[in-house]
């Protein structure tokens, strides 16, 4: 204020600061009851005082120091903050936002304010105490990126704005897909069906689908959704999550409901087989391997082409006779009604027939020659009808004829198919060929003895 004063009216007044400021001067003139002291420094503790001019040659004295005052300006802007990222929070992204402390222009900070940008658009702001140097943030999952800036505030007003953040996603795990369901039970393979969850702020591409079976280890769902190489009649439990990748984070998603299925294919041909006995053909068949998923319930068998008849499911017959030829195929119906494909089909030829064997041979003493011996013809045959036959025995291929002259003639005799009978003649032997006549056959095979 003007000081009063006994002479002329005061006209100007010199002004004195401590300390000296940057540009070194001290004093000013100036008129009038105030001004501002340019170019200080900024957190400097100054002191003024004043001196008074009239028209008298002196001036007055220098009044007292005034109080101390401190110069501020707002405070500089903060460098860009950083982001990391936090555990999500009841189904929100969290982030930390971290900055450091800047210029404070002369005056301490009395706090700041945070803003949460989306897409370029504020959608937050907040205001951290003057001691901080970093927030936690909850943020929406979105597909936009999020930025970040800070701003200070001292005595002399708000700094200016930070430059942004690098853009950082509120991503958390995706939703559990639902609704999962087996819809086929294919030949070693389960087709699924879901619906997927919330992407939890990744884009489309960046979410993977992966099943796991029976609590094991994940896999990606193919395309088609179509789980192969699976094991026909084993039971499955089927589970499926959605996993995130962005921005080379990893965010594997809830697991979703279960499902279960069995696959199964068509069932396989029985296996058949033919082999040649003595008289007839066997025919084999065995579908114990044919069951492809489900149980085999019906089995049928064609013989020679014919129709099909139903039979065990294993089994043989034996078919038709000497040097025939006899073929089999099979097939097989599952519990689900699906038959397999018939069998490749399977022959053999039973044995030719053997041919009838008639011989003779030498039989017991017939004791009618003493003090020779003479023996009895045996009649032996293999494979040869049984039956009633005439029969007679030869000498040298002419009817036996005894000492007394009778010749031998045809009796009846009981024939084996496979055997042995005694004739009622009976020889010396003198080395002479002996065999049998044979109605309707022929001549036996010839023997002889000394």
């Amino acid at each position: 204020m003007t000081p009063s004063t006994p002479g002329s009216p005061v006209e100007r007044y010199t002004l004195e600061i401590s300390p000296a400021p940057p540009s070194g001067i001290t004093q000013k003139e100036v008129t009038g009851n105030s001004t501002t002291w340019e170019g200080l420094e900024n957190g400097s503790d100054y002191q003024v005082r004043v001196q008074a001019h009239n028209r008298a040659p002196d001036p007055s004295s220098w009044s007292g120091w005034s109080a101390s005052e401190i110069p501020a300006g707002p405070p500089l802007p903060p460098a860009a903050p950083t982001t990391s990222e936090l555990s999500p929070v009841d189904g929100r992204a969290q982030m930390q936002v971290s900055w450091t402390t800047p210029d404070k222009n002369g005056d301490a900070i009395r706090g700041y304010r945070l803003e949460v940008l989306r897409g370029g658009q504020v959608i937050d702001t907040l205001t951290p105490g003057p001691e901080a140097l970093s927030q936690t943030v909850v943020v929406d999952p979105s597909e936009t990126a999020y930025t970040y800036r800070i701003q200070a505030n001292n005595k002399a007003g708000w700094g200016d704005l930070s430059a942004e953040s690098a853009p950082r996603r509120g991503v958390v795990p995706p939703g559990a897909p639902t609704s999962l369901k087996v819809t086929k039970e294919g030949d070693r393979a389960l087709t699924i069906s879901f619906n997927e969850g919330s992407r939890g702020g990744a884009t489309a591409g960046e979410i993977t689908n992966q099943y796991r079976l029976n609590g094991g280890s994940w896999n990606t769902v193919p395309g088609n959704r179509v789980i192969g190489g699976l094991t026909n009649g084993k039971d499955y439990r089927v589970e499926v999550r959605a996993v995130a990748n962005v921005s080379g984070s990893t965010y594997p998603g809830a697991v979703s409901n279960s499902a279960t299925g069995n696959p199964y294919g068509v069932p396989s041909p029985p296996a058949v087989s033919a082999e040649s006995l003595e008289s007839q053909v066997r025919l084999n068949w065995n579908a114990n391997g044919s069951a492809n998923g489900r149980n085999i319930t019906e089995v049928h068998i064609s013989i020679d082409g014919g129709g099909w008849q139903g039979v065990a499911a294993t089994g043989s017959v034996n078919v038709g006779t000497y040097s025939e030829h006899h073929t089999i195929r099979a097939r097989a119906k599952d519990s689900t009604g699906v038959w397999s494909d018939v069998s490749p089909s399977a022959g053999a030829t039973a044995k030719d027939k053997p041919q009838p064997r008639w011989w003779a041979s030498q039989g017991t003493d017939s004791g009618n020659c003493s003090p020779d011996t003479c023996y009895y013809l045996n009649l032996n045959t293999s494979n040869v009808p049984a039956g009633q036959y005439r029969i007679r025995c030869l000498e040298n291929g002419t009817p036996y004829r005894s000492a007394s002259g009778q010749t031998s003639n045809y009796n009846t005799y009981n024939v084996p198919a496979n055997g042995t009978i005694r004739l009622s003649c009976w020889h010396g032997g003198m080395n002479r060929t002996l065999q049998a006549d044979i109605q309707g056959v022929g001549w036996s095979e010839a023997t002889s003895w000394p």
